[in-house]
């Protein structure tokens, strides 16, 4: 059995790592100060955009993956 999936395409941003892109990071604080805490499954946590600054990164992101790929349709952003 042959799988083919020609317009599948994974993407896992990581947040407050420098290679994700210049123009992100200069928009977006790692001042820890401003950072929102959030607690996961089994008591682990992380560290998480503000509110405003999350809506405003998940546009712009998008925005870059409809112009790099027209047809592409996002399932999934968090």
């Amino acid at each position: 059995m042959k799988l083919f999936m020609p317009n599948l395409v994974y993407f896992e941003p990581k947040a407050f790592e420098y290679p994700f892109g210049k123009e992100l990071y200069e928009k977006f604080t790692k001042d820890e100060e401003k950072r929102k805490y959030k607690w996961e499954r089994c008591g682990i946590g992380k560290y998480v955009y503000q509110k405003d600054d999350a809506v405003r990164l998940e546009e712009k992101i998008r925005g870059y993956i409809h112009k790099s790929f027209p047809n592409a349709e996002i399932q999934y952003f968090t």
